[in-house]
């Protein structure tokens, strides 16, 4: 993802600046002076998030650039290099038409390369992004009638997210006939089977309303879905001894610093037997979106009526109240957001 390829970046230009000072003989422990003032931690946090990803934007738009040019000049292996790379760079980037054409170029130019089940797969993943969700599905239906199973990996890939673009669409019925044929060719392989039962599973709870939420968060002020309607709502049970709810928080706070802003909110519901340690769980990790804990765990009535038997239990919930997705990890939640958030802002206008 990009905001993970920014990361190293700013390391090392972090780096580079500090033995900059260092050599003048600044301290660095003494802030520069047109350095900002920031009221809040949570407030510093989003600036220099910020900052990473517009580096990573950049630099990306730089390397796609950098490509075009060089595909006037390459030739042979070269060739065959820049265009894989640009097509992974380019849907990186949203920039998903240029993406299908140039996977369709290598296709053409390099069918016989070991990248060409790579990038025919990214073309899937390219077509399904912008919305040709029937052509995404021949093309995936291809290549998985040709592929050799040593190819399945990025296979397998597109057409978990192809049935996920088809979800996001709200062609369920579809989406549960994608998983299952993903299932019926590769759900041999480890894990691949049990997480497409998640998926399927999952299915049963796309479209319907989203049942109320009962009880008052930490503040004492009662919580209610809506409260939130025209936003785009993450529901996240979870507790504080959960270890996968830990791995994914880093993930979903990012989620909800970078898209708050454009119509996303996020409600814990805490399965703790009590809020003795959840309050300093929350300082100490800065998590900033309210919390609801009604110390009755797995048989409080939101757990009862969400049907709740494993955390982190995810449910995404619409504008209009309806869940419109079951992410299964905070990258399932990014991917589900850039989709449901583009779609709104094509929907008003925007984009």
């Amino acid at each position: 993802m990009a905001y993970r390829m920014a990361v190293s970046w700013w390391a090392l230009l972090c780096g580079a600046g500090l033995a900059v000072a260092q050599s003048d003989g600044v301290s660095a422990s003494r802030p520069a002076a047109s350095a900002p003032v920031f009221r809040s931690y949570q407030q510093l946090r989003k600036h220099f998030a910020d900052r990473q990803r517009e580096l990573s934007r950049q630099l990306l738009r730089e390397r796609l650039a950098a490509l075009e040019t060089f595909f006037a000049v390459a030739r042979g292996e070269d060739l065959e290099r820049a265009c894989r790379d640009f097509v992974s760079a380019a849907i990186e980037a949203g920039q998903h038409a240029r993406a299908v054409e140039v996977a369709e170029r290598y296709a053409k130019e390099f069918a016989s390369s070991s990248g060409a089940v790579n990038v025919a797969a990214m073309r899937v993943t390219a077509l399904s992004e912008q919305g040709r969700l029937d052509a995404a599905l021949a093309g995936w239906a291809s290549l998985a009638d040709s592929a050799a199973s040593e190819d399945w990996g990025p296979v397998c890939d597109a057409g978990i997210r192809l049935g996920d673009s088809l979800v996001l669409a709200g062609r369920t019925a579809e989406a549960r006939k994608q998983y299952e044929e993903v299932n019926r060719r590769m759900g041999r392989y480890p894990n691949v089977g049990v997480f497409l039962g998640r998926r399927l599973a999952a299915l049963a709870w796309v479209g319907r309303e989203a049942p109320a939420i009962e009880g008052n968060d930490l503040t004492g002020k009662a919580a209610k879905l809506a409260e939130y309607r025209g936003r785009i709502v993450l529901l996240d049970f979870w507790s504080t001894n959960c270890g996968p709810c830990l791995r994914e928080l880093p993930g979903v706070i990012r989620a909800y610093e970078e898209h708050r802003d454009d119509g996303f909110e996020v409600i814990g519901i805490c399965l703790d037997p009590g809020v003795s340690t959840l309050h300093a769980f929350l300082k100490q990790n800065k998590v900033p979106w309210r919390q609801i804990c009604d110390g009755q765990s797995w048989h409080g009535p939101n757990a009862v009526n969400y049907s709740v038997r494993a955390v982190p239990s995810l449910f995404l919930i619409g504008r209009d109240g309806k869940i419109v997705f079951i992410p299964l990890s905070a990258d399932d939640l990014e991917y589900a957001l850039s989709r449901l958030l583009r779609k709104g802002a094509e929907t008003s206008g925007g984009g």
